[in-house]
């Protein structure tokens, strides 16, 4: 599919005219397509495209869809500041009929104010979003359970985290909402690991996996990886930056497997485990 689009934008564009707004979409199309298959930096280049060719179509909305989806895989990629910048940049340019889109804008707003570390401001952003969360569905409802938790835990409430993370990876859950629901996961596995509740980080990745060997529910690798973290944890071996390495793992891989696995996977080998 990458490779067709790829051949329509760059050759049969020009020869069948195009207009502009189908150009910009497709190279959106193509754009969220590399972003689920990982490839997080070249998504936000075609993205830009996309934005520069809404712009000359005099589509706004379609110039703050695409920073929408820019700060979604900015955030992805580690950047939080590129992220927020570009999801508020967005925000001022929709009008009060584009809930989806301010929903989708401010959840990469709050997100990324959490992660700098200004909950002040995290905590405003949440709480102006409330009704969008309401508005928007049970997955929206989770979503927003699941940023109140991270606010939380991030303020050190512990017990109220642990009761949101849990009210949000149910409701992903039982949703069969596959994304959401792994990320949920492992930033409470990392609440639960700060607060070194190791035997609470064991049942949750044993849960997780659980869930991940069910079929058409992930791809192979995805529960190897939590077997690993399991490992890891059971061995108190696990570290502050194999979490980072697990959120990057998760960020790119989620839908597909990487061709080399986190660094403390290889903590398991010292371990006794299922691997020779």
């Amino acid at each position: 599919m990458s490779q067709a689009l790829s051949f329509l934008i760059v050759v049969e564009f020009p020869r069948r005219k195009v207009s502009l707004r189908e150009q910009a979409y497709l190279l959106s199309i193509h754009a969220s397509l590399l972003c689920d298959l990982g490839q997080l930096e070249e998504s936000i280049s075609l993205v830009s495209q996309a934005a520069n060719l809404y712009q000359a179509a005099d589509d706004l909305k379609g110039v703050a869809t695409m920073k929408i989806q820019a700060a979604d895989a900015l955030f992805g990629a580690d950047q939080a500041s590129e992220a927020l910048i570009t999801a508020e940049g967005a925000v001022a340019m929709l009008t009060h009929k584009d809930i989806r889109l301010e929903l989708l804008a401010r959840i990469v707003i709050t997100e990324s104010l959490i992660v700098l570390g200004r909950l002040s401001e995290a905590t405003s952003s949440h709480e102006a979003a409330e009704h969008l969360f309401e508005m928007g569905g049970d997955v929206a409802y989770f979503k927003g359970e699941y940023l109140e938790a991270k606010i939380l835990d991030a303020r050190g409430h512990a017990r109220e985290s642990e009761k949101r993370f849990r009210n949000a990876i149910d409701g992903f859950t039982e949703a069969e909402v596959y994304k959401p629901g792994l990320l949920a996961r492992f930033a409470f596995f990392e609440s639960l690991f700060k607060r070194s509740a190791l035997g609470k980080c064991a049942r949750l990745c044993e849960e997780t996996i659980e869930l991940l060997q069910r079929p058409d529910t992930a791809h192979s690798q995805m529960p190897l990886v939590w077997k690993d973290l399991l490992a890891a944890v059971q061995a108190e071996m696990l570290r502050e930056h194999h979490l980072a390495e697990m959120r990057r793992y998760l960020a790119r891989h989620w839908a597909v497997p990487a061709a080399r696995v986190p660094d403390f996977a290889q903590l398991r080998l010292q371990t006794p485990g299922d691997r020779p």
